[in-house]
């Protein structure tokens, strides 16, 4: 059996929590006897022109690159999204020589949803993984400025303030014009960084407090609002398309029933990593001067860092100590050092993955502070895999593997006196470390996993 894996950016181009699962997936595929073939997106020539580029891996697998797709950042229209021409034809030509048995995306961001009722139209089975609300929310997170629940579900005009901010950075525009013409392939994550160094003091990404612009009642803005209802219903219809939707947490399956997927398609499949696996276990806690608690992760606005670093003003910063592993935005992670100047906080940057296990053996208490509808968070099972107790937000798929008083506790998300009060938990009585340490029990194995995702397979061809 041949599946091909659609994607934005598989690892080196892309990092972070998708991409591991992708690549797990991918070896998963690949230990069931799969033949396995990539297709990515978010590469990018400047040249004036939509292409596909095709090469090898080290290890032999194709790879098919979508170069210069037009739904880029700063670029993208919600009508392209829906459906692009040059996507579309170069996606046939993948199709035609990948020739797979099994579709199996994970992002259709740069791509466009259209794909899918391609694959349906040649009679291609197709898995989809859940791994944010894309579908649902052209910024991924159902978050308004990435501060706030979005619950503009059907006008519209909330994705068009969201969106709005790229106008008012002509630098990208400009920077693109110099570079037109230049034969150079970068992966569009660093191009991304590129532009926020060079946009830092712009107006940032969502510089929007309210949902409705100043003209949002110009004609061009009702059009514009009438777009991105379109592509959300667009969107679920083609979901509705899907043999078998992936959700590995039973939140998000709920939220997407919500919005109109149907409940008939959405698997749970719970997920794990290799990391998981060989993840080393901490010692029973046995005190210190001080409590360690530790972030992981990306360093973005919904990820709730803010929060983490106000509610972390309000302990005794003699008995406690903050580590915040991670990259960003290097506009917003300045913004969080101003904000931890004075507090006994350290900012470790980034880490490879196989450094997971030595830096959760350095943390106590592991905390997950999210203000968006986390899918699951695979930073959570790591923490339990090496017996770090968690303070998670009780949102998303967190609380399906936090259970309160057993191996962490939830707070309320975006309440920073409820984070403080969960901390200080912990700092009056440095005992109920060990205690929840006891109830940290490990994940499930990437073995497992890999059996439930050769039945779902098997469940879509059969």
């Amino acid at each position: 059996m041949k599946i091909l894996f659609v994607g934005y950016g598989f690892h080196p181009v892309n990092a972070g929590g998708a991409a591991q699962i992708q690549a797990e997936c991918i070896n998963a595929c690949r230990n069931l006897g799969m033949e396995v073939a990539i297709y990515q997106s978010g590469t990018y020539a400047f040249l004036p022109r939509t292409f596909l580029k095709i090469r090898r891996l080290s290890d032999g697998t194709p790879l098919y690159d979508l170069v210069n797709s037009p739904n880029r950042p700063g670029k993208r229209k919600p009508e392209d999204e829906i459906r692009h021409e040059a996507v579309i034809q170069v996606s046939k030509r993948v199709l035609s020589l990948a020739k797979p048995d099994i579709v199996h995306i994970h992002e259709l961001t740069f791509h466009c949803a259209d794909f899918i009722r391609l694959c349906g139209e040649l009679d291609i089975p197709v898995v989809k993984t859940i791994h944010n609300y894309w579908d649902l929310c052209p910024q991924r997170d159902l978050l308004f400025n990435r501060k706030t629940p979005c619950v503009d579900y059907d006008d519209g005009r909330c994705c068009v303030a969201c969106a709005f901010a790229w106008k008012q950075r002509p630098v990208i525009a400009a920077v693109a014009k110099h570079l037109h013409g230049h034969r150079l392939f970068l992966p569009a994550k660093k191009i991304w960084n590129l532009l926020q160094v060079m946009c830092s003091g712009a107006q940032g990404l969502r510089g929007k407090s309210d949902c409705v612009t100043a003209d949002a009642d110009s004609e061009k803005q009702h059009r514009l609002a009438s777009a991105y209802r379109r592509r959300r219903t667009e969107f679920i219809e083609n979901l509705n398309r899907v043999d078998a939707i992936h959700v590995y947490s039973k939140k998000s399956g709920r939220i997407l029933a919500d919005y109109g997927v149907y409940e008939d398609r959405i698997h749970y499949v719970p997920i794990s990593t290799s990391a998981v696996d060989r993840i080393a276990r901490k010692k029973p806690y046995d005190g210190g001067s001080q409590i360690t608690f530790g972030y992981r992760g990306g360093v973005a606005e919904n990820k709730g860092l803010g929060i983490l670093i106000q509610s972390f003003r309000s302990v005794d910063q003699s008995r406690a100590r903050l580590l915040i592993f991670g990259n960003g935005q290097q506009r917003y992670l300045q913004y969080l050092r101003n904000q931890a100047h004075g507090l006994n906080i350290e900012f470790m940057g980034g880490y490879p993955s196989k450094d997971v296990g030595k830096i959760n053996l350095g943390i106590d208490v592991g905390i997950i502070p999210s203000i968006w509808e986390e899918l699951f968070g695979l930073v959570g099972i790591e923490f339990l895999g090496s017996g770090v107790p968690i303070i998670a937000s009780d949102i998303g798929g967190i609380n399906e593997y936090v259970i309160p008083g057993r191996n962490g506790y939830l707070v309320k998300a975006g309440d920073s006196v409820s984070l403080t009060d969960a901390m200080n938990r912990f700092i009056q009585d440095p005992q109920e470390i060990r205690r929840l340490q006891e109830g940290c029990r490990p994940w499930i194995s990437v073995g497992e996993m890999t059996r439930k995702l050769g039945q779902l397979y098997e469940h879509i061809v059969g």
